[in-house]
């Protein structure tokens, strides 16, 4: 009976051991699985943080064009000369191109003023689509977030003379 014994407990070791091995797996595929969606929530957050600064960017192109014509300047595109600039939302005119993150505020605004760093950079590149034409400008509002090798978002529009 002893021998009999002996031989039940060996296979109930066996598979106590399997059931362990299997169990392990299963957790460690789990927490992998948890660890991917984790990582992707937090890059598909910063996308969209940054496809809304893009669009901020244009936007505030937009609102300089519309100013020019509400006041009645010289020109529709004062101040919308070809070039490399950047902007925050308050902007009523372009700031020359530096390299600068925006920072956040307590309120979730990102200007370049007050607030902590983001990792976030924005460029706004105006050009003449068609060198004959005066009446249109490209505007391209890019964002990016290099410290996360985060892929640049940007905004394409086009601009044209309404007088």
């Amino acid at each position: 009976m002893s021998k009999k014994r002996f031989i039940n407990f060996g296979f109930t070791l066996l598979e106590t051991t399997i059931a362990i091995a299997i169990l392990t797996s299963s957790i460690l595929m789990v927490y992998t699985a948890i660890v991917r969606v984790i990582s992707y929530s937090y890059n598909n957050q910063n996308q969209l943080i940054a496809s809304y600064l893009a669009q901020e960017g244009i936007e505030v192109v937009r609102n300089i064009r519309d100013t020019n014509w509400i006041e009645g300047a010289a020109t529709w595109k004062e101040g919308l000369e070809a070039g490399t600039y950047r902007v925050q939302y308050d902007s009523s005119s372009l700031l020359s191109n530096q390299v600068i993150p925006l920072n956040i505020d307590a309120s979730g605004f990102y200007s370049y003023e007050t607030g902590d760093n983001s990792s976030f950079t924005r460029t706004i590149v105006i050009s003449k689509p068609n060198s004959t034409d005066e009446d249109i400008l490209r505007i391209v509002s890019e964002v990016s977030w290099p410290k996360d090798n985060g892929h640049p978002v940007s905004a394409e529009e086009f601009f044209y003379n309404w007088y």
